[in-house]
């Protein structure tokens, strides 16, 4: 039994060997390895270049991105650049309303120091004229020595 399994077991072997002789010798193995090559080779190009057409529109995408952002940040740069000139011109106006407002005080000072002198002169001519000492809040003390005995010295009243 051994022979007889050996036998058709080498038999199909050789059958194998020459079919495959046989397609080797006339071409057509090599033509069907030529043709499911280019098959293969059909579907890598294909892939190939579906990943380049991906890639290609991937950079062109971020392109786009790269400059929709640049646009974006011009943009707020601007509008800070506004932003900050408004702040200026806010700043010089702030500016000038102090130095009017400091110059008002001042001038309103210089005339308040006026206006005082001229308190003190004619309080001190008033004094000297009539006795009456006019202090410089408005309330003024008359000394009745000689005529009311019931009003007691120093009381003060406004005019």
């Amino acid at each position: 039994m051994p022979d007889t399994y050996d036998h058709i077991t080498l038999m199909c072997r050789l059958k194998a060997a020459q079919r495959r002789n046989k397609e080797l010798e006339s071409g057509e193995r090599y033509i069907q390895l030529e043709e499911l090559h280019q098959k293969e080779y059909n579907v890598y190009e294909h892939k190939i270049e579906k990943l380049k057409k991906e890639l290609a529109d991937a950079h062109k995408e971020t392109i786009r991105v790269r400059n929709y952002w640049f646009q974006v940040l011009e943009d707020m740069l601007r509008e800070f650049e506004k932003a900050q000139k408004r702040s200026a011109q806010e700043l010089r106006k702030m500016e000038i309303r102090a130095l009017n407002a400091e110059k008002q005080r001042d001038d309103a000072l210089d005339k308040a120091a006026v206006f005082r002198h001229q308190f003190y002169e004619a309080a001190s001519r008033l004094e000297e004229e009539q006795g009456i000492s006019v202090r410089p809040d408005g309330w003024k003390t008359e000394y009745f020595q000689r005529h009311d005995k019931q009003t007691k010295p120093g009381v003060c009243f406004k005019n």
